[in-house]
């Protein structure tokens, strides 16, 4: 009888755990179907190529395999660029090069994704139910919370955008006089799984004026709210010491102190792109629900109460403030001003990393003045979730504001779209079958190689060193080196300045040739680099190429030569 009530009294339980939470339980089943390809289709699964295949995938797994993870700044990664510096990578206190430490690196890549998605769902949900629903509505929790976890993070970037609503409610927490351990835990924790340069660095200052702005309001002073974003900058540090002491203290002389500024618009055209980056935002924090959100704003803006549209409006000021300050550095007016600063030089403004949070903010508070104004509203908002995240499912909309459609959707591109040309899967971009070919008949060394309209992170992945690549911080003095190599081929190609993708050029390359006659790059700077081989994906009549062999599995093709 006893053993009966037990059981009865578990069933009851979890059927009230059900229904109370039917709606959680629903989205996260809808979460893991997005999610599939990453769980259980690993092998087949398409993933985004641009800024994350051809380059991150490739330095984490680098860095790992180089030896180096725990090593001094000055110790060699020499992989990529002939080499560089352990510093120019990730510390090895980042979660990602942790996961790609500890697992190969599909797995690390794929439990990367499920775990930023996942963190997404919950730092919305949490934020969403105790700030702004106030408990009320969990239905409309749910949903903002599920469209915001399918949002297109970019891998690499961690939970630096997933995290943003849990990061602010613990600060909000906390000014709000609730020191509870777990809003110090998420302040402390969340910079090993986020990047200072690509975003943190940005919210700080944010916090700041909210800062002074709730003391001149209290007129009181929250020394704990200090205290939170002084650990927050510390721990982002800490988390990221390397580039620190490499910027700071080692002032180490990188290729972006030369990059020089080639979009310079005039004031109209600044105005016209913020409006643009405001209305689409970039495709690193890009925010496919804005239309709905838009829809959602006007809806409410018009039922409104008098402070609530003033509430409204300043979302949608700060959101154009953060649009502006990123194209503000290419005014015409102030790159002549500050032409020789290396400082405003190499420095992206990249407030806009902060759209998605004020985007979802303004989004879930549209929904409740809505809901709170009339409950009948739920027959508007519930279909149009609905229709959101099926578009969302289907990357639409995917262009962002410069017309790319760089973004990272695992079920679009392996299930609906394979074909797409800006995703592909690990095995097939990287060409690692074929590889074991070439392997076999130019085993990698201690030498380098130079790759010539091949991508020199697909040779990298397979083991071999590249003089040339990509990458985002790395010596000025390799900058000009590969710049030496292919001065007289720049020329040719109206180029006179490389960037962060520090490759050979070939003007008859760059026409599509399928013989090259004319290669004019500076052999001898090459060897100097130490580069034994050529990798060309085309034939090349030079002579100072010799002992050309022509690898091929029937359909890829890779000729081989030595330099002499």
């Amino acid at each position: 009888m006893l053993k009966y009530m037990t059981l009865n009294t578990v069933k009851i339980k979890l059927l009230n755990f059900l229904t109370e939470y039917y709606y959680l339980i629903g989205a996260l089943f809808i979460l893991g179907i997005y999610l599939s390809p990453n769980i259980f289709f690993q092998n087949d699964a398409h993933f985004l190529i641009h800024d994350n295949l051809d380059s991150n995938v490739v330095w984490y797994k680098n860095l790992i395999e180089s030896g180096t993870l725990f090593d001094s700044n000055q110790s060699i990664v020499p992989n990529s660029l002939g080499g560089l510096p352990r510093g120019c990578y990730p510390s090895e206190f980042n979660f990602i090069i942790l996961l790609f430490w500890l697992f190969p690196p599909l797995i690390a890549y794929n439990l990367n994704i499920i775990i930023l998605h996942v963190v997404a769902f919950f730092s919305m949900y949490v934020f969403s139910k105790d700030l702004i629903f106030k408990n009320k509505y969990h239905w409309a929790v749910v949903l903002v919370s599920l469209s915001f976890s399918l949002s297109p993070f970019w891998p690499s970037g961690g939970i630096s955008v997933a995290s943003q609503p849990l990061l602010l409610y613990a600060f909000l927490t906390i000014l709000n006089k609730n020191y509870h351990f777990r809003n110090w835990l998420i302040i402390i924790l969340v910079p090993f799984y986020s990047t200072l340069a690509f975003l943190n660095l940005f919210f700080i200052p944010v916090l700041f004026i909210l800062f002074l702005v709730y003391s001149f309001y209290k007129k009181e002073i929250n020394g704990w709210f200090l205290l939170a974003i002084f650990l927050f900058v510390v721990f982002s540090v800490i988390a990221e010491y390397r580039l620190f002491t490499m910027q700071f203290i080692d002032h180490f002389q990188n290729h972006r102190s030369l990059l020089i500024h080639v979009n310079s618009i005039n004031l109209n055209g600044v105005i016209g792109v913020s409006i643009l980056l405001f209305l689409k935002s970039h495709y690193h924090f890009f925010v496919p629900q804005l239309p709905f959100i838009f829809l959602f704003t006007i809806i409410a803006f018009c039922v409104a109460e008098k402070k609530q549209r003033i509430f409204i409006l300043f979302f949608l000021a700060v959101g154009f403030l953060s649009a502006l300050l990123f194209v503000l550095p290419n005014w015409n007016y102030l790159t002549q001003l500050f032409a020789n600063n290396k400082l405003f030089n190499s420095i992206t403004l990249r407030f806009y990393g902060l759209f998605p949070l004020i985007w979802f903010i303004l989004f879930s508070y549209s929904i409740r003045f809505m809901l709170d104004k009339h409950v009948r509203f739920q027959l508007l908002v519930g279909p149009l979730f609905f229709i959101l995240i099926i578009l969302q499912f289907l990357n639409f909309p995917s262009k962002d504001y410069y017309g790319s459609d760089y973004i990272e959707n695992s079920f679009y591109s392996t299930y609906i779209n394979p074909q797409s040309e800006i995703s592909n899967s690990f095995q097939n971009y990287y060409q690692t079958d074929f590889f074991k070919i070439v392997k076999k008949n130019v085993p990698p060394g201690d030498f380098y190689v130079a790759c010539l309209g091949l991508k020199p992170e697909i040779a990298q992945y397979n083991g071999y060193k590249t003089i040339d690549g990509y990458f985002y911080y790395y010596p000025m003095k390799h900058k000009i080196d590969m710049m030496q190599v292919s001065e007289r081929e720049m020329k040719k190609m109206g180029i006179d300045n490389i960037d962060n993708h520090c490759d050979i050029f070939c003007k008859e390359l760059s026409e599509h040739k399928t013989e090259i006659k004319n290669l004019d790059l500076n052999f001898d700077k090459m060897k100097e680099l130490n580069t034994k081989y050529m990798f060309s994906s085309v034939k090349v009549l030079s002579s100072q190429l010799v002992n050309e062999k022509v690898i091929t599995n029937g359909t890829q093709v890779i000729f081989v030569y030595e330099l002499i």
